[in-house]
């Protein structure tokens, strides 16, 4: 297999379809593959033209083998574990508040330093609700006085949210492939199918992936052979900052 395209590092772990679509790697199975050959510099160039002028990476899959038939099954299954507070040096809802506690007694957060912040946190909401009016009560969403102030402040100081388990899961990650590989002296074969299922180590993303792969090689002379490939891969995949896309 040979997919020649001009894809940046970035570009290919963005989720783009179009990136996907036109990398082969992506919708390739990993025990398809035979060998990588690096081709640099004019080796490059005098086969693939300018465009290969930074290199070319060549994918070379499986093929039958004269004399001997396998089936063969791989199945990988992979644990990720959801983070913890513990494994980390981050303050929790206490400590952080403390911080803050002491920036406001230095000065720092004031209400014209905070009301128009783009990034204020729990003192800018805080603010945000002492000037918003509501109406229907035909008061503030919340009192600008020092009991209202502190009580707001001491709840947010107790929230001790768990980040990690609102946007982290633990789950096993699944690959399974079965091939077939037979031939002769005239002609030899391979077959091969896959499922890969990653649930998303976060919550928002998930890549399910399904491959085909076919290659016939049939010897019609001494000096003439054919070569059929043929592989499909469909791949559904959903990643923070794209969205929910099927690629074929």
């Amino acid at each position: 297999m040979e997919d020649v395209t001009e894809v940046s590092a970035d570009a290919l772990s963005s989720g783009n379809a179009e990136t996907l679509i036109s990398s082969a790697v992506a919708g390739l199975n990993a025990d398809d593959i035979e060998s990588f050959q690096i081709l640099k510099d004019g080796s490059a160039t005098s086969i693939y033209g300018a465009r290969a002028m930074a290199g070319v990476i060549v994918v070379t899959t499986k093929r039958g083998k004269a004399g001997t038939s396998r089936i063969n099954y791989t199945g990988e299954f992979t644990v990720r574990m959801k983070p913890k507070y513990n494994d980390f040096n981050i303050m929790n809802s206490q400590e952080q508040m403390g911080v803050y506690k002491e920036l406001e007694n230095a000065g720092y957060l004031t209400l014209a330093g905070t009301f128009r912040a783009s990034n204020s946190g729990v003192y800018g909401k805080m603010y945000h609700l002492i000037n918003t009016y509501n109406p229907a009560t035909g008061g503030y969403a919340l009192l600008n006085t020092e009991e209202a102030r502190n009580a707001y402040l001491r709840e947010a100081e107790y929230r001790n949210t768990d980040w990690f388990d609102e946007l982290f899961n633990t789950n096993v990650m699944q690959n399974h492939a079965v091939s077939l590989s037979t031939g002769s002296e005239k002609a030899s074969y391979y077959a091969s199918l896959s499922y890969m299922h990653d649930p998303g180590w976060s919550k928002q993303s998930t890549v399910q992936r399904y491959t085909v792969n076919v290659n016939a090689l049939y010897h019609l002379t001494k000096q003439l052979e054919l070569n059929l490939i043929g592989n499909a891969a469909y791949r559904k995949q959903k990643a923070p900052g794209t969205l929910d896309r099927i690629l074929m």
